[in-house]
């Protein structure tokens, strides 16, 4: 009895052990997915031309009046 007792037991930990690894490969998965849709979203707005970040405005240079 004790040795079925240790057998379930063993296969519960297995069990749990294939369950975490399923939920950190999920996480990746979709960490992977997340950061293709991001890179596709920059490449197609600089491919129309689209900013998606605004521009740095540049502070103008004002040259003194020479008479």
């Amino acid at each position: 009895m004790k040795t079925d007792d240790k057998k379930k037991q063993i296969q519960q930990k297995y069990k749990e052990e294939l369950e975490n690894k399923r939920e950190s490969k999920n996480y990746s998965k979709k960490l992977l997915i997340f950061a293709v849709i991001v890179v596709i979203f920059f490449v197609f707005s600089y491919y129309f031309g689209v900013r998606p970040l605004p521009e740095k405005e540049e502070p103008e240079i004002i040259k003194p009046i020479s008479e």
